[in-house]
């Protein structure tokens, strides 16, 4: 059983790709946070089923980063690496939390808004907009978190070659440009590089059964 599961865990990073891509687009594009009030609540009315059908795809997706964090983290301990496992696990925690705080954002706008009867002057619509507002802003812990995780892991796999070094450089290029004004563009590229990643750590798994157990050498950062 435990040696199915060392097999199989890679390919969480799949299911996280594909459930982050499918929450997004079940949820829709939301309004901009400076369009109106009367927009931005009419949006969360109107898809309220949707958004948060995507709120739990969303959540499902950071479940499915935290099991990869942690079978990558597993993957780069057991060849002696010992600083960098804890980074790539943290990255992803942090990364999964953010992403379950966005869901819940999303999901808390739509709930609410079922209660708006038209009085846009009111308190329930004003609550929508807020949360409206942080949801569309709240993207640094998952920026942080995937700074992190990709950093960590990128520079694990130059030293462990656990996935090709070209990879590991365009995860590193990655990191840095998720903190850019064009942040979201390299988060959505990642999410592919999480796919490739994902893929060939399930054929290394596959062809390595014995690497749960993990070499006894000195451990390194």
């Amino acid at each position: 059983m435990e040696r199915t599961i060392h097999r199989w865990a890679p390919l969480t990073g799949v299911v996280f790709a594909v459930c982050a891509i499918a929450g997004f687009i079940i949820a829709g594009e939301p309004p901009d946070v400076d369009d109106s009030i009367e927009d931005i609540v009419e949006y969360y009315v109107d898809n309220d089923t949707a958004i948060m059908i995507g709120s739990l795809v969303e959540a499902l997706a950071a479940l499915a980063l935290i099991f990869f964090a942690a079978t990558l983290a597993r993957i780069v301990h057991v060849r002696n690496q010992v600083v960098l496992p804890w980074v790539i696990l943290a990255g992803g925690a942090v990364a999964a939390a953010g992403f379950g705080v966005d869901a819940s954002l999303r999901f808390a706008a739509a709930d609410i808004a079922e209660n708006v009867d038209g009085a846009f002057d009111g308190g329930q619509a004003l609550s929508v907009q807020t949360i409206h507002i942080i949801f569309a802003d709240f993207f640094y812990p998952m920026v942080i978190g995937f700074g992190a995780f990709l950093l960590a892991a990128s520079i694990a796999a130059i030293r462990t070659k656990v996935f090709p070094a070209w990879l590991a450089w365009i995860g590193i290029l990655l990191a840095i440009v998720a903190f850019t004004p064009i942040g979201f563009i390299a988060a959505l590229v990642s999410l592919l590089w999480f796919v490739i990643v994902s893929i060939l750590l399930f054929v290394r798994e596959s062809k390595e059964p014995s690497i749960a157990g993990g070499p006894s050498a000195t451990p390194v950062v």
